[in-house]
């Protein structure tokens, strides 16, 4: 049985990679080829593309990567790293196509698994949701990654397949016991399925881990009533809504489990 519970693709703001070095450049190999380069290119280039963070700081890293790319001074795995940075930068700012442009290039240089990752959930961000469950599946054929498990997971629920998302959240919770993403999302899957004894441990976990977060709180409530604890359920709603007055997602809860 699959519940209908769940009209909207789920928000999930928080997979993006965080920029790294690459793994091939240690830092001390950085800094040297950073102590060769002219000055006029480290003033707005590849120190700057390298150290600024493309999610949260966007406007920084765009104009330095695009002037790191510029300088001549890049190649291999800077150079893919530089265009991946970008290209999280112009996700983070919406700008869906450049992101895609960018990243699409950095895998052309560097096949990277992270660069891979990144252009997937920017595929998934354009509603290419097939085109991203491609890209993972690939991934997983040779770097057994949480992450990737979670965002095929996710891309999976967008595409109704939560009989095959449960086997990935389920393999990204064996890797990452206490990422309350995949808690989460594990926990959504379950319950759609009507799963709700295999959702109440996973939902339960998320709840206490991250107490703050009202979708932890909903999907252990809907856990709940799938095994028989309506009443339950509803309290532990009604007692988030007096904090909470007029949250959709609870007062959705309520009404569908009057």
């Amino acid at each position: 049985m699959i519940l209908s519970i769940w009209a909207n693709p789920p928000v999930f703001a928080h997979l993006a990679l965080k920029p790294e070095v690459p793994p091939s450049m240690p830092r001390p190999l950085l800094l040297l080829l950073l102590a060769l380069l002219p000055l006029a290119a480290l003033a707005q280039g590849p120190l700057t593309c390298f150290e600024s963070d493309p999610n949260t700081d966007p406007d920084i890293a765009i104009p330095a990567c695009t002037a790191a790319i510029a300088s001549g001074t890049l190649e291999g795995a800077w150079l893919a790293g530089a265009y991946a940075n970008r290209g999280v930068a112009h996700r983070e700012l919406d700008q869906f196509a450049q992101s895609a442009d960018d990243l699409e290039t950095a895998i052309r240089i560097d096949p990277a698994a992270p660069h891979m990752r990144m252009l997937a959930w920017t595929y998934r961000t354009m509603r290419r949701q097939e085109e991203a469950e491609a890209i993972y599946t690939q991934i997983l054929e040779t770097d057994d990654h949480w992450q990737s498990w979670l965002s095929r997971c996710v891309v999976r629920q967008d595409l109704e397949k939560f009989e095959q998302a449960v086997g990935d959240c389920e393999q990204a919770v064996l890797r990452d016991p206490d990422n309350t993403d995949a808690l989460y999302f594990a926990a959504r899957a379950h319950n759609i399925l009507g799963q709700g004894h295999r959702a109440l441990p996973l939902a339960r976990k998320a709840t206490s881990l991250d107490p703050e977060k009202t979708r932890h709180l909903v999907e252990l409530a809907w856990a709940m009533h799938l095994t028989g604890d309506t009443s339950g359920g509803r309290e532990l709603v009604r007692d988030r809504l007096a904090e909470t007055p007029g949250d959709p997602e609870l007062l959705d809860y309520l009404r569908q489990t009057d």
